[in-house]
Parts: structure tokens; sequence; C-alpha cells
């Protein structure tokens, strides 16, 4: 199938279902006897030519049996007969109101990174999908102003829910599964991950086991005297945390068992005697993990670790599309920047671009392995995966966590704004791929980009 761009427009003036297509499709004019948007197709009863190369044309009709919600550029393809429009991508959230300046802004850099690529991308929540009708009620961004239309069911859904709760919600999963099922719909990150369904598939992997601190979920009390015996720093992790929250450093001391606990804006600091009564404190009542303390590489005196993110890209291949060097605030437990963490570039860590790029492809090699484990064995499709990871004296490479919806703050840092964007765009580069529409899955360098980003923006 060759890979098109186009500006789709309205014709009011064309009788009933006709589309008006550029001279160079009339090869393909005797096959095309559909048009589809999103998972709605219409049949096409006449088909015209005009001079314009990069401009499709419809009929009132046929536009408004299709819920185009706006003239705008899209791709365009002949596939089997059919016209194919889009694709259509809706990025699931929840909460969102377009009058919320923090999280419309957020979301803005999504929609531009996805019109970019090629795609027409909106924002929902899982209560605007009607499935009665086969529509979602979707909010877009025309020429820099928020509206909401109701458009046919997407072509691709990207996940981008923001809590575990809304997630183990019956009308939320009924509502993706019936997407899935009945819609056909293709969703990808379908759920946040389990650490210990993480842990337990990295660990059944030879390749991937070699990453893994020592990791216990859920420990007996005589599994933390042992773990206690075999290292000098150890850390509990809540089960289903993020962020750096709930994260207790326990360091032994003579007196005892030191902790230094994270909270969302301050650490608290206890002392505990005995090994009895920390097991009690801090894993006998809540789900958490137990994890091997690594002798981590340094700065200035501070824990340093490392993120890297991967995004499958247009050929459905991972790729690491973003890294930085995160340094631990001081007196505190995580390198979390909202905990008062640094972040750095690589060069500035190991003090030249050739060393700082020869330490990114190294512990990339590691999140790309990783990444190709979590993905054949969770559920999926999986398109993108944030990694901590650390580095020990010694130079080996640990891996902390693996997040399925990793956030993009950290790369704010003015060195990285680069990779942010990478990170965005590659979404939706995975989105055409698993919509069809396949080739290159790069943005054309051409008049048809211009005016996208020319016309998306508020003049």
């Amino acid at each position: 199938m060759e890979l098109l761009n186009y500006k789709l427009v309205r014709q009011p003036g064309l009788p009933g279902r006709t589309a008006v297509l550029p001279e160079t499709w009339q090869k393909a004019e005797k096959s095309i006897q559909n048009v589809s948007f999103g998972k709605y197709t219409a049949e096409v009863v006449s088909i015209s030519f005009h001079e314009h190369s990069l401009e499709i044309g419809l009929s009132e009709n046929l536009w408004n049996e299709l819920c185009i919600p706006f003239e705008a550029h899209m791709r365009a393809a002949a596939v089997k007969g059919c016209l194919r429009l889009g694709p259509l991508v809706g990025i699931l959230a929840e909460g969102f109101q377009p009058d919320s300046s923090s999280y419309s802004s957020f979301f803005e850099n999504y929609l531009d990174a996805g019109v970019e690529a090629g795609c027409l991308p909106f924002i929902f929540s899982y209560r605007n999908v009607q499935p009665d009708s086969r529509r979602i009620n979707g909010w877009f961004l025309n020429s820099g102003q928020w509206v909401q239309q109701e458009v046919p069911l997407p072509d691709v859904v990207y996940n981008k829910l923001p809590d575990r709760k809304t997630e183990q919600s019956k009308q939320y999963r009924r509502t993706l599964s019936w997407l899935r099922e009945q819609g056909k719909t293709s969703v990808f990150n379908p759920s946040f991950f389990d650490k210990g369904t993480v842990h337990e598939h990295l660990f059944q992997d030879a390749d991937c086991r070699v990453y893994l601190p020592e990791t216990h979920f859920n420990p007996s009390l005589e599994t933390f005297i042992e773990m206690a015996g075999k290292y000098e720093e150890l850390f509990v992790k809540p089960a289903e945390g993020s962020l750096g929250k709930g994260v207790v450093c326990i360091t032994k001391k003579s007196t005892g068992f030191y902790c230094r606990a994270q909270q969302k804006d301050s650490v608290s600091a206890h002392t505990y005697h005995s090994a009895e009564r920390l097991y009690r404190a801090l894993l006998g009542t809540k789900p958490a993990l137990l994890q091997q303390g690594i002798d981590l590489v340094q700065i200035r005196g501070r824990r340093t670790d490392f993120r890297f993110h991967t995004n499958k890209n247009s050929s459905g291949q991972w790729e690491v599309s973003a890294a930085a060097v995160k340094i631990c605030g001081e007196s505190v437990v995580t390198t979390h920047t909202g905990n008062g963490g640094e972040v750095i570039s690589f060069s500035e860590f190991s003090g030249n671009q050739d060393a700082g790029a020869n330490l990114v492809k190294e512990i990339g090699k590691a999140a790309l392995v990783l990444s190709r484990c979590l993905d054949k064995r969770l559920p999926g499709p999986i398109g993108e995966i944030g990694f901590d990871f650390g580095l020990d004296r010694k130079g080996r490479v640990w891996l902390f966590e693996a997040n399925a919806k990793p956030g993009r703050g950290i790369f704010d840092h003015p060195l990285l704004s680069s990779q942010k964007k990478r990170t965005l765009q590659l979404p939706f580069q995975y989105a055409l791929y698993l919509a069809g529409f396949t080739g290159s899955g790069q943005p054309r360098r051409d008049k048809w980009l211009m005016n996208v980003k020319r016309e998306h923006k508020t003049k």
C-alpha cells in the first residue's frame, strides 16, 4: 500500500456520495467503492478528479456520514477497493477539561505530535464511548481551539489512563474489552505493570535475569532476616507505588536498622532495634517488595541512576527514544525530580561526549533486551516502557523498575528537549503501524507538513 498525505476538504457543492481525488489516483478509480474513516465505512457512488495533488474532497453527504470533525491533514491510501482516511487515533485519558491550563498544555503536546505524524488525534474518556451508535465524543484541537466532536470508533487507542483505581473499575474494563473485541480497535499500553509479574517474567529469561537485584514480594520474616544478613542496605517499595512515594531505605547500624522513608514532600527517619519490629511496621501489613541495595556510582556524593524510554516505531520495532541521568536530592531517598532530584545529560555525567554515548549504548542495549522480553510475555500490544537503571561502582547495570505509563517531565531539561519530542512522536508512528498505514512512518518534509504546523497553532 502506497503511503500518502493529503488535506481532506469538505465540498458542499458535490452531489450525493462523491469523492474528488487527485489526478494521480486515476489508476485506482475503478477499484474504489467505499471510503473509511476510523472504523466506519461508507459507500462511494461517484468519483471525479482535480489537479490539486495533495487534496481530497468529499461531498456533504459523505462528510456528514463519516462524522469527520473538520478539514485536516491526514494520510490516505487505496486498499482493496476502499479509500482509507486516517488514522483516527484516540488518546484514552480521564478527567480532561480544556479549561485546565496545565492538563490542556500536556495534551496539546501529544496532539501536535500526532498531527505531525499524519494522524488525526483526539482525547476521550471511556465514559465517552457509545457502543450502540459505535461513536465516541472526543476533544480535538483545531487551529489552537479545543472542540468536542462525535466521531467513529478510532483505528487505534493510545492508553494514557493516569491511575490504577480507574483501570480497575468494572465499567472501564467492560468498555476497553468492547473496544478491542467488538469495535475491532487496536489498543496499545493496555494496563499498568504489576511489579511482581514483571519481575517474575524477567527472572525467567536468562538474558534479563542478569540485570535484576535480588527481590522478594511480600517476604516472610525469615526472608527479611536472611536479606539483612547478606546486604548492608535494603529497599522496601510499595507493590503499586510510583514517583518514589513510600520507598524506604534500610541501613544496618550497630544500634539496629536505620530507616528513611520517602513521603510526599519530606523524608522521615526511624530506628528499629529489632528485625521483628521493623518487619511488622514495614512489611507485615501492606503488599510490598524487598530489594537488595546497590552500591551506586555517585556524583557530588549523591546517588545516581538512569531513566531510559523505549518505544515501538512505525515498523513495530523497539528503539531507545530518550535517556537521562538522575541525581538524588540532598537527604532524600530517591532520585525523582519531585523529591528534589536533579536531571543532567550523559555527557555531563561521564565528563565527555564519547564516554556518555558509550554508556547510553551499553544501558540502551539492556533496555531493548528487557523491552522485547516484556513485549512477548505481557498482555499487549505494548508501545512504550520507561526504565529506571542503576550502575554500580564495578560498572554493572541493574534494573530497578519498569513502568508502562512513563512520565516525561524529566526530559524538560533544555539539553533533552529533542529526546522528549521523540517520545511524543513515536507513539503515533506506532499507531500508523497498528492501523495499517505502513511505510516510512516519518512525517514528510514537504509543503503539507509545513501547512499542518501553521494551521494547528493559534493564529
